[in-house]
């Protein structure tokens, strides 16, 4: 079975052993995926989308398996978006299904019951997955989580003349007060990602010019007289860009886009290579103090320049 993730056929991507199921295979690539951020967002067997019927295939049956990934923080923005359509549409049914209820028996009245409480069950789960998945606390998405349970608790308690009650009252409250706390959540996760986007396109740029202007700047130092004066001053300069990157691998570690971005081995290098520059960048800067010409030049050939390539190699992608 040949395994296509968004149109690539990628070496990395975990073969499919004969013995497994389409259904098993997914999974499994599901598991690898999520330590890069990713999720299973659809699939497809020979032409055909993945069912319960083809999940059940044999991987040993299947000529191709095409998979769509998304993000995580994109999966998560995007439930978001259609909890809001989810609570629009159920408010908008809230008037006919209090109707209803009024003129229905106790059994009819029941299995309104169990829907409504079923769309408290989909608003708790996906505002608990978004918490998680963007590493979102804070006390409003705290207590919106408490007032979901409780509402649905009160929900599951009381008899039939509270419960009309409730839905008419507490619950379209709590229905209105969450889509305007989703449309700021999701402004909020959009400024931060525009931000973030900004912050990774400025460090992948600054460390494409060091790789660039660094080594004719060691060839320039080694040229002594003049030249060499003003070499030393452009290297100063390249010492704040490094500054920088390091500042945004920082605070990109420091949100959690790295663990999310890439695998386990991957962070353990990250971790290692960032130290390494780190202790090269303190080393340079003492070089640059004394006017070492041959210190500085040993630094930035074998510690800066090796250690800055290992490093955007490693850079956390942006989440689009």
């Amino acid at each position: 079975m040949q395994v296509y993730i968004d149109g690539c056929s990628e070496d990395e991507i975990p073969p499919a052993e004969s013995f497994q199921t389409v259904g098993e295979y997914i999974e499994q690539l599901q598991e690898d995926l999520a330590q890069v951020n990713r999720v299973v967002y659809r699939a497809e067997v020979d032409g055909s989308e993945v069912d319960g019927e083809t999940r059940k295939l044999a991987c040993s049956k299947v000529n191709r398996l095409d998979v769509e990934v998304r993000t995580m923080d994109k999966m998560a923005i995007d439930s978001i978006g259609q909890l809001g359509e989810y609570c629009q549409g159920f408010l908008a049914k809230l008037p006919s299904i209090l109707k209803e209820w009024q003129e229905k028996s106790s059994g009819k009245k029941e299995k309104y019951r169990q829907q409504v409480l079923e769309a408290f069950d989909i608003v708790g789960n996906v505002l608990s997955a978004v918490e998680v998945v963007l590493n979102l606390s804070s006390d409003e998405m705290d207590r919106l989580s408490e007032r979901v349970n409780t509402l649905r608790g009160k929900l599951e308690e009381v008899d039939e003349d509270e419960l009309n009650l409730l839905l008419r009252e507490d619950c379209q409250q709590f229905i209105e007060e969450l889509l305007e706390h989703l449309q700021d959540l999701v402004d909020d996760l959009q400024e931060r990602k525009r931000e973030t986007t900004s912050d990774v396109e400025e460090a992948r740029k600054l460390m494409d010019d060091m790789l660039t202007n660094i080594p004719p700047l060691i060839e320039q130092l080694q040229g002594g007289g003049a030249s060499e004066q003003e070499g030393i001053g452009k290297i100063e300069g390249q010492v704040k860009d490094l500054t920088r990157v390091l500042e945004t691998l920082e605070n990109l570690d420091e949100q959690g886009l790295i663990k999310k971005n890439l695998t386990p081995a991957e962070q353990e290098e990250l971790v290692d290579f960032n130290q390494q520059l780190t202790e090269g960048l303190t080393e340079l800067g003492e070089a640059l103090k004394e006017r070492d010409i041959i210190m500085i030049c040993d630094i930035l050939e074998y510690e800066v320049l090796p250690y800055l390539e290992k490093i955007k190699s490693h850079f956390p992608e942006d989440n689009r």
